[in-house]
């Protein structure tokens, strides 16, 4: 059996890419140093879940008897498809942290309003 595509998670690029995109877009709205680091914190929570634990590690066994064309073939079919499903992933992901970043640009103002408590 030979083991096909070891998947390497890149969480830590993943959240500076986020946390920059964060506070660019805070910056640009007007946001003061302390929204920033409370939303930021907030959604690297969320951020931190989805990522917990992911591992992309795809063992198939392959028949004895399988050609290196036909293992070459179906390396390059998993690894297309893989990429596809990783991409429909991260679009995914990346809608539901802006809308927790909405969330708790939100939740951060009520509580300095006072119209609710931490």
């Amino acid at each position: 059996m030979a083991e096909i595509i070891p998947f390497p998670s890149k969480p830590v690029r993943d959240w500076k890419f986020i946390s920059e995109t964060i506070n660019k877009a805070l910056i640009e709205s007007g946001a003061n140093k302390d929204m920033r680091d409370v939303v930021t914190e907030r959604v690297k929570v969320l951020f931190d879940k989805i990522n917990n634990g992911i591992e992309y590690n795809i063992k198939l066994p392959i028949p004895s008897g399988t050609t290196q064309v036909q293992i070459d073939d179906m390396k390059k079919a998993i690894e297309e498809g893989i990429m596809e499903g990783m991409k429909q992933i991260q679009e995914m992901v990346g809608k539901v942290l802006v809308d927790k970043m909405l969330s708790e640009i939100y939740l951060y103002r009520l509580e300095k309003e006072g119209k609710i408590e931490k």
